[in-house]
């Protein structure tokens, strides 16, 4: 499991909300550990995407493992909720994420701080996992103009976290 993932997502939203950048709080929402359940993902995400307009920015930022679903070798996010021995049911799929960002009108930036080893264990390696992440990236951006992703990494790279970045934080998500 992951260690940070919680204080990355936190770190973020403060950022957000700080003067910096100054999302106000009816236009933010972060959802971690036990609220980061797939129904409560997939619904925000639809929500902001659904209330947004062609000028608005949406600002999406995920902190969890990706795996791929040795079933249907489609990249899935796990989420709080997430029985990785049932990926298909219980993990956001690319395709949901894709179909969701094909609908709106709103620029999109996803930040995608997301390790691709695995809860699944050797099956997943052995199904070419290192190639999961770009792909689902390149497919998302693929949806429509407009979208921008930036990943933690890349084809054949993990994600890390530790304690040596902040006290307890994903390197990307550090810097």
């Amino acid at each position: 499991s992951l260690r940070f993932a919680d204080d990355d997502a936190r770190a973020f939203y403060e950022l957000l909300r700080s003067g910096y950048v100054g999302v106000e709080r009816s236009r933010a929402k972060l959802l971690i550990n036990g609220d980061a359940t797939r129904s409560n993902v997939l619904r925000a995400v639809k929500e902001f995407l659904k209330r947004a307009f062609e000028e608005d920015l949406v600002i999406i930022y995920i902190a969890t493992h990706g795996v791929i679903d040795p079933d249907t070798d489609e990249l899935t996010f796990l989420c709080y909720d997430t029985d990785p021995r049932n990926l298909y049911a219980e993990g956001v799929k690319q395709s949901e994420l894709e179909r969701l960002l094909g609908r709106s009108k709103a620029k999109v930036v996803m930040f995608v701080d997301a390790c691709h080893a695995g809860m699944l264990g050797t099956a997943v390696a052995m199904r070419g996992e290192a190639e999961a992440i770009p792909r689902l990236l390149e497919r998302i951006a693929e949806v429509r103009r407009g979208v921008a992703i930036l990943s933690a990494s890349g084809t054949s790279e993990y994600s890390r976290e530790d304690e040596r970045w902040g006290g307890g934080h994903g390197v990307f998500t550090y810097y």
